[in-house]
């Protein structure tokens, strides 16, 4: 990115005034003063930074434009990249949370079926102990 400090550089070598006075040169208007100058300057006093802003309006700055347009590219296309591996992650995660659900529920139904064997075994547990107790009662 020199070009990019370049052309802050060259920027901040200049007053407001004077890159208005340098614009209204390129475009062939004034903001005050004859034809033959800008804001009462003359205009040929503005040659090096009419040549300096030629230069830099020219290849340089396509170039830094080309670059900036590049350096977004990569920006975008990284943030593409980010996107699409986070949606992959997130899917992981997914999967093996509903694998995990998946899992528990499968303990769940283990556990309600086991509740289920030792209900019914307690309940024939207590049919027997009324059985036995009935036989002890009618005995005494």
């Amino acid at each position: 990115m020199n070009l990019l400090l370049d052309f802050r550089n060259w920027a901040d070598a200049f007053s407001v005034d004077q890159l208005l006075e340098t614009y209204c040169l390129v475009n062939g208007s004034s903001h005050g003063g004859s034809s033959s100058s800008v804001g009462g300057v003359p205009t040929n006093s503005f040659s090096p930074h009419w040549k300096r802003f030629q230069i830099l309006m020219s290849d340089q700055f396509e170039q830094f434009l080309h670059e900036v347009s590049q350096e977004n590219l990569r920006v975008v296309d990284g943030m593409k990249l980010a996107s699409e591996e986070m949606l992959v992650n997130v899917g992981e995660m997914y999967a093996d949370l509903l694998t995990r659900h998946r899992d528990a529920m499968s303990k769940v139904d283990l556990l309600e079926n086991q509740k289920t064997l030792v209900q019914a075994k307690y309940e024939t547990c207590l049919q027997e102990n009324d059985v036995l107790h009935a036989q002890i009662v009618s005995k005494s």
